[in-house]
């Protein structure tokens, strides 16, 4: 059975408007059979209450993730924010956190690698890093060679099944090259002619299923789609149809 994870965009209209906070969310989610939530750093407010959050994961039984929309590399050097980022994790109960992989340099990611896996070992919090929507950082070649070479049990590939539209890749045949890698997915779905990422997952020109159905039983994977809606309700209703999708 897979083990599906709820990304708490999946309620961004609410979030942005003040209705709902995430710690509210996992509460919600009684009726539906997530193994994890994944939170958004984007999200927190600047008095945010981690450990409410962390409180409210724990009490839904869910495991807790933590995406934050920023490079693990930039311009080649490793984040100056990234311990900050494992302790924020670590303040909201996480297990995983993600961020985008960004561009590293290969003189120097040695050391700086050496330092991630200081840091998933003291924090005990595994790192997963995302393919974006350009050329440069986010195509399958350039994941595959970096994994190939830095990769290890702690830092790994969350495979944005979307993400490769934007660069004209083939979803499915990127998942065939780096599905070795890979310890984490995202869903959504993309509107190729217009390069626009979706509401929901119901309509678009992403796979799914037939990348779905080579995924391991064991492997997490996130609906990270957004709801045009702003009730609770109608985003919880959508959840459920795009599951029975998902699982018919």
């Amino acid at each position: 059975m897979t083990k599906w994870v709820l990304n708490t965009i999946a309620f961004d209209q609410l979030l942005r408007a003040g209705s709902l906070k995430q710690a509210d969310i996992p509460g919600l989610l009684a009726d539906f059979n997530f193994s994890a939530i994944e939170y958004r750093s984007e999200y927190f407010a600047a008095d945010e209450d981690y450990q409410a959050l962390a409180q409210a994961g724990q009490a839904a039984d869910l495991a807790i993730f933590l995406s934050i929309p920023d490079k693990l590399f930039l311009d080649g050097r490793l984040n100056d924010q990234i311990e900050n980022y494992f302790k924020l994790g670590q303040a909201v109960g996480a297990s995983q956190i993600k961020l985008n992989l960004g561009l590293y340099f290969e003189e120097m990611v040695g050391p700086e690698i050496d330092r991630i896996q200081e840091l998933v070992k003291n924090y005990e919090i595994k790192l997963v890093v995302e393919n974006d929507q350009t050329q440069a950082t986010g195509s399958t070649e350039y994941f595959h060679d970096f994994m190939i070479n830095y990769g290890f049990i702690g830092l790994a590939t969350c495979f944005d099944v979307g993400n490769f539209l934007y660069i004209d890749e083939n979803p499915l045949a990127a998942w065939n090259r780096l599905k070795d890698q890979t310890a984490y997915m995202h869903l959504k779905q993309v509107e190729k002619a217009s390069l626009t990422t979706l509401f929901g997952l119901q309509a678009g020109d992403v796979p799914l299923k037939a990348i779905l159905n080579q995924v391991p039983a064991d492997l997490p994977v996130a609906l990270e789609a957004a709801y045009q809606a702003d009730q609770v309700n109608d985003v919880l209703a959508g959840l459920k149809a795009d599951l029975q999708l998902l699982t018919d």
